[in-house]
């Protein structure tokens, strides 16, 4: 019981935080509530996945699809990589900044013009492994939306997720493409890790 008692906390917390991150950045009422549903929908989402599996990892694949099906995507979403099961905490930070990346790409680039490409992998030694996840835009019309915005989806893609995973991210956009990367320690990442 205080395992439930200290997630749902956590859970609470993360929500308060998505509130008022997302109240601090949004001018209109009525896209801050969007914003804000759509934000505890993605969150609810991984947490649906958690609580399928009991908290016993989470294969990324599944947090990608989980959080690309409720959106019109066409198709054009990609992902390869070997299979890996995520912790509660990579669960829940990676899902939100699919979450983000994925809205971005629904309203900035439109489905029907560009393509997403996601990858993993995993590499070095036992001792220093690391998870590095790639998300790939090609087509997009606004190719440096990050670079000029302060919203909360740039605060989670350039550092929330980073920090909360204690790695790093970059995000670099060009004419046609948008590409985001996350590098992590894989024992902040994969569960189960001896």
């Amino acid at each position: 019981m205080r395992e439930i008692n200290h997630r749902i906390k956590n859970q609470y917390a993360v929500i308060l935080s998505v509130i008022a991150q997302s109240a601090a950045r949004e001018l209109d009422i009525k896209a801050f509530e969007r914003r804000v549903r759509e934000r505890i929908m993605a969150l609810s989402h991984s947490q649906d996945l958690l609580s399928s599996v009991d908290w016993a990892g989470v294969d990324l694949k599944a947090l990608i699809s989980h959080q690309v099906r409720p959106f019109d995507t066409s198709g054009a979403f990609s992902c390869s990589g070997p299979e890996i099961l995520l912790d509660a905490n990579a669960v829940l930070n990676i899902g939100m900044a699919l979450h983000e990346l994925v809205i971005n790409h629904v309203q900035f680039s439109g489905t029907e013009l560009s393509d997403v490409e996601l990858s993993w992998t995993v590499s070095g030694d036992p001792d220093g492994e690391q998870f590095k996840l790639i998300w790939r835009e090609t087509g997009v019309r606004e190719p440096d939306l990050l670079a000029r915005g302060n919203g909360f989806g740039s605060l989670v893609l350039k550092r929330i997720v980073a920090a909360a995973l204690g790695g790093t991210s970059t995000w670099n956009a060009t004419e046609d493409a948008i590409i985001w990367t996350l590098i992590a320690p894989l024992p902040r990442i994969k569960i189960g890790i001896e």
